[in-house]
C-alpha cells in the first residue's frame, strides 16, 4: 500500500521569526561646532513578528553622557544629541523591538555614532571602527 503525507505549514495563531534593522546603522560626523548637536533620525524596520511594535532604546557603552537619546526611550524613530567642546566621542546605542503576540517576540539592532566637535571623529592615525 502506498501512502503519501502532505506536510503543510500551520501558521494559525503563530508568529513568525522576527528581526530589526536600523537606517542608518553608522552616523558619523566630523567638526561639528562647538555647542550643541543632534542627528537625523534613525529609524527602525521590523520584519515578522504581529505588529504592532514597541521600542526601546538604549546605551549599551562607550563615549560619555555628553551623548543621549534625542526623545523618550519607547519613541520608534529616534535621534541623537550631544554637547561638546574640542573632543569626540564614540558610543552605541541598541534598540529592542518587541511584537504584540500573545507570546511576544523581541529582536535589537544596533547604531554606533562616532562624532566631533571641532575636531575629526577620528584622530588622524586610527581607522574608523
Amino acid at each position: 500500500m502506498l501512502r503519501s503525507l502532505l506536510f503543510c505549514n500551520n501558521t494559525s495563531g503563530a508568529t513568525a521569526t522576527m528581526t530589526v534593522s536600523l537606517a542608518p546603522d553608522y552616523i558619523e560626523e566630523s567638526y561639528i561646532p562647538n555647542g550643541a548637536w543632534t542627528s537625523a533620525d534613525v529609524v527602525p524596520t521590523v520584519t515578522g513578528g504581529t505588529s504592532p511594535y514597541t521600542y526601546l532604546w538604549s546605551r549599551l557603552g562607550g563615549g560619555a553622557s555628553a551623548v543621549s537619546l534625542a526623545y523618550a526611550p519607547s519613541t520608534k524613530d529616534m535621534a541623537f544629541s550631544a554637547t561638546g567642546t574640542d573632543q569626540r566621542y564614540y558610543v552605541t546605542f541598541k534598540c529592542v523591538a518587541t511584537d504584540s503576540s500573545g507570546t511576544p517576540k523581541t529582536a535589537e539592532a544596533y547604531v554606533t555614532l562616532a562624532i566631533g566637535f571641532n575636531v575629526s571623529a577620528y584622530p588622524e592615525d586610527s581607522e574608523p571602527f
